[in-house]
């Protein structure tokens, strides 16, 4: 009988890679490939990542936020 595949190496064990980390998707700045996601915004009907620096410049801004 085959028992369950064990953990063995700590790469196992840590946090996510990067590939498999889901990266910032502010449609203001195409350029952001941070990871750290603090929120979701929808746009366009499509929920995007967002990731905390990308928002606090974004939530700075003198813009009116509505829904469609």
């Amino acid at each position: 009988m085959k028992g369950k595949k064990l953990l063995t190496s700590e790469t196992e064990l840590s946090e996510p890679s990067q590939l498999d980390r889901e990266m910032c998707k502010n449609p203001w700045n195409g350029r952001c490939e941070n990871t750290d996601v603090a929120l979701y915004i929808c746009y366009k009907g499509e929920m995007l990542p967002i990731c905390r620096e990308c928002w606090t410049s974004i939530a700075s801004e003198d813009i009116e936020w509505r829904f469609d």
